[in-house]
């Protein structure tokens, strides 16, 4: 089962206790948010009306820019763990005080803003700090995906549970849940905390520490000059203007439609209807989300480069408005909300992504510039763009009105999205010759993605002038993701040379070429390259026997046939890898049985060796 679920999320063993300790924590901070922050949206619009929403978002988005100036003194100052126990704290100590008051509807309220916008948006923001820290750019590229699922598993829990007509009336239980969530957090936070990787803990060794004692007001104004400095920076800012905007009319147009759904003339009973439509529709919009991330944003983003992600995301929302426009209504409205989800999930990943290529020492302020000071800018401006439109036209014009605004707001974020990928190259490549070492390693992984131009050029010119052996083999391995003709000619004479430290890596980054070959006029010229080149090098007298091994099944990638003659070899490894792949590739399978009769009845010592390899390598249902 285990296997199974590894084989479809991309996850191996040794990322396995990291992937679930940073999972573990998004789910609990997600799964206690959802509840709460529902039960205080269905408070606002049933005891006071669906026209203060955009106040509660306007407050929203003011607490999380206090929370985020305040904290912007100790962002670089402490570690990341002890600044998520701070925040969860005085969470916690709002949240009980709302929880108290709950049936007075100003404290409530203003006690509930205060725990989520101030503290609890600033764990969501220091949270993805600290758990990148645990992954290689590459890494993140395949895990985020399943990490960020925890956000949706946790949304479709809530909402089965908001769903519940029990649950969804029973509002201040919610609120004492959302804090047994927290608390959860924290015990999970220091208890299941793993190690790194033995060299993720030699780069960090290696590169300056990222805090200090002292504390200074500087996060927001270095903040500033970095994104005046670089070209990247400036036009991702935008682009999360846009989205923030964006996001605000989405939430209210969503809103607006499941509450002209719900008609009660109680209070009470409107309150615990809506939440439970909101929990049913949190069902199916994080379920959506959840089929999105797990089988599609990752392979999406390694096919087509990071930054398709926000392409796509911009597609969608203009659609979206497109379709509200010509008839906004609970289906088109809830459709849109969905189409938004999904993307936005896509969008994040390729947003999480990127982090990994700023320059080093300033990921944290950036981090905490843009989800803390320019997303809630964004909220609220979103929020008097509406609250202006409800001043200027006629309730019943809003369905229409306001999606137009959407649909040009979509055009303006996808003007500048457009330009991303060639400015995230350009930062990337400014990182590739910084001499801090874990920022050179991040930026080898990132040039080795889909979408970047001149990588192969950049990346060997590194590999030659560079005097890290670590930083050769990692250019080696970024080789094999990288993929095309040059590589293929550059891995050929690798394996003629005399860099027997660098075999085993040539050799790995060759089978990652195999795998992705197609049968264009390219693929057929790379796998006639390595082809040859592995069988010269097969040819080498002075090779180990795990060497030869190690190329003779990747030699199986470009030419199982090949393997054949290996079968008679003098050396039992060869013969046992020969036999294993060819029995994989359902080929000669005559002669491999040939082989097994031959071990069988000489039981030698090689012999058993070969036989215990081909069983431990070939599954029994397939013999």
């Amino acid at each position: 089962m285990r296997d199974f679920v590894q084989s479809v999320v991309k996850v191996s063993r040794e990322e396995l206790p990291r992937v679930l300790y940073a999972w573990a924590l998004r789910f609990f901070l997600k799964f206690g948010q959802v509840l709460g922050w529902t039960v205080v949206i269905a408070v606002t619009v049933t005891r006071f009306s669906i026209h203060q929403l955009p106040i509660i978002l306007l407050v929203q988005g003011f607490f999380t820019i206090v929370g985020t100036l305040f904290f912007s003194v100790i962002v670089n100052r402490f570690k990341g763990i002890h600044i998520l126990l701070l925040n969860i704290s005085f969470a916690v100590v709002l949240l009980f005080v709302a929880f108290l008051y709950y049936e007075h509807d100003l404290v409530f309220t203003v006690f509930s803003l205060l725990a989520n916008g101030i503290f609890l948006s600033q764990v969501s923001i220091m949270l993805s700090n600290y758990t990148e820290d645990f992954f290689t750019p590459l890494e993140a590229e395949r895990i985020v995906p399943t990490v960020e699922s925890a956000d949706t598993i946790g949304g479709i829990l809530a909402g089965s549970l908001l769903a519940s007509a029990t649950f969804a009336s029973l509002g201040s239980t919610l609120i004492l849940i959302w804090i047994g969530c927290l608390g959860s957090f924290l015990l999970l936070l220091f208890l299941l905390k793993p190690k790194l990787p033995f060299f993720l803990q030699e780069l960090e060794k290696n590169s300056p520490a990222l805090h200090s004692p002292s504390l200074a007001w500087n996060a927001i104004s270095k903040s500033i000059d970095e994104i005046r400095r670089v070209p990247f920076l400036q036009i991702f800012l935008t682009v999360l203007i846009f989205h923030g905007v964006i996001a605000q009319f989405i939430e209210f147009l969503y809103t607006k439609a499941v509450d002209e759904s719900v008609h009660l003339s109680s209070v009470a009973d409107h309150e615990a209807s809506l939440t439970h439509s909101l929990g049913i529709l949190h069902v199916f919009l994080h379920g959506s989300a959840l089929i999105v991330e797990l089988f599609v944003s990752s392979r999406l983003l390694r096919s087509l480069g990071t930054f398709a992600g926000f392409l796509i995301h911009v597609v969608m929302i203009f659609f979206s408005g497109l379709a509200m426009v010509f008839g906004y209504g609970y289906l088109t409205a809830v459709l849109a909300r969905n189409n938004f989800e999904m993307t936005t999930i896509i969008q994040r990943n390729a947003y999480e992504t990127s982090y990994y290529a700023f320059r080093y020492g300033t990921l944290r302020s950036l981090r905490e510039f843009f989800e803390g000071i320019i997303l809630p800018l964004a909220a609220v401006l979103g929020t008097i763009l509406i609250l202006g439109i409800e001043n200027f036209f006629m309730e019943e014009d809003l369905g229409a009105v306001i999606p137009f605004f959407l649909l040009s707001l979509a055009l303006g974020m996808g003007v500048f999205a457009f330009q991303l990928q060639k400015h995230y190259t350009d930062m990337t490549i400014q990182n590739l010759y910084s001499r801090i070492p874990i920022a050179q390693h991040h930026a080898i992984e990132i040039i080795s993605q889909r979408g970047h131009k001149n990588s192969f050029d950049h990346l060997l010119k590194i590999f030659y002038t560079t005097e890290s052996f670590l930083i050769q083999e990692k250019i080696i391995r970024a080789f094999g993701s990288l993929g095309g003709e040059k590589v293929a000619v550059f891995l050929a004479r690798m394996l003629r040379s005399e860099r027997d430290d660098l075999y085993s890596d040539i050799l790995l980054s060759c089978k990652d070429l195999g795998r992705m070959l197609n049968r264009s006029a390219s693929g057929k010229r790379i796998r006639l390259r390595l082809r040859k080149a592995l069988i010269h090098f097969l040819k080498r007298s002075e090779l180990e026997p795990s060497v030869k091994a190690e190329a003779l099944a990747t030699l199986s990638y470009f030419d199982p046939d090949a393997l054949v003659p290996y079968l008679s070899s003098d050396e039992w490894l060869l013969q046992a890898v020969a036999a294993v792949d060819l029995w994989k590739s359902n080929l000669h399978k005559e002669e491999v049985d040939t082989v097994l009769r031959q071990w069988e009845v000489k039981r030698d010592e090689n012999s058993l060796f070969g036989l215990l390899y081909f069983v431990g390598h070939v599954s029994s249902k397939r013999f």
